[in-house]
């Protein structure tokens, strides 16, 4: 069974899930695999069904309306499926299968059915592996190890880290003094508001611009030193 080191976030109620995370400052989003209208259901020898879904429990309840992984051996019988986790006890981790660049991760979910005359309770494990031409993929059942720990893993583009966001626009240009503020001033952050609307830094604090050529918003600007007219 997955025993992580680092736990990253416990998902929260059945109806109100968080399908993101973060991990090593790097964010990932599950919820483009989230299938609200249907099961990943696969087969495995032929004889074993699987239903699987991301951030919801299954669609079909063939094993309850909790459950988020379900096997059936036997559709004639009542016993014959069972829960393999409760969607209220999925977690993310740190991917177990890195996949490109090392970026996946991997939810475990705990609290399925105990079988009979047994105390321990059946688990899933889904390694999630960054795979950027998978697309969305598909899920495989991996192993029954330990027993009643049932792994699957899932190659998806939606296991890779988030683009990270663009950068932030730059800051405007600052305000240009008011034609009533005809003057200079020394130091950084000294400008001149000439006719094309254009604000340039004042290149010597002793030229003294024409003050027809000086235009903005005197409430904006700031105190320039004046000129002795």
């Amino acid at each position: 069974m997955y025993r992580p080191t680092l736990l990253l976030g416990l998902l929260a109620a059945v109806s109100a899930y968080n399908c993101t995370y973060e991990w090593n400052n790097v964010k990932y989003d599950a919820s483009p695999l989230q299938n609200s209208t249907a099961d990943y259901h696969f087969q495995v020898q032929g004889r074993v069904d699987f239903w699987i879904n991301v951030c919801q429990p299954d669609v079909t309840q063939v094993c309850g309306s909790a459950c988020a992984g379900c096997q059936q051996w036997d559709s004639k019988s009542p016993r014959g499926h069972a829960c393999l986790g409760n969607a209220n006890n999925a977690s993310f981790h740190p991917p177990a299968i890195p996949g490109e660049n090392g970026q996946g991760y991997t939810i475990e979910i705990t609290g399925g059915d105990i079988p009979r005359g047994q105390t321990e309770a059946r688990s899933m494990q889904i390694d999630f592996v960054c795979d950027s031409s998978a697309g969305l993929g598909f899920p495989a059942y991996n192993s029954e190890q330990p027993a009643l720990h049932y792994n699957f893993m899932w190659r998806s583009r939606y296991a890779c880290a988030q683009a990270p966001p663009p950068p932030p626009p730059p800051p405007p240009p600052p305000p240009c003094y008011s034609h009533n503020d005809c003057g200079s001033c020394a130091g950084v952050g000294c400008f001149w508001c000439l006719e094309s609307d254009f604000c340039v830094p004042d290149p010597i604090d002793s030229v003294k611009p024409s003050c027809s050529s000086w235009i903005g918003t005197p409430d904006l600007c700031p105190v320039p030193k004046k000129w002795d007219l």
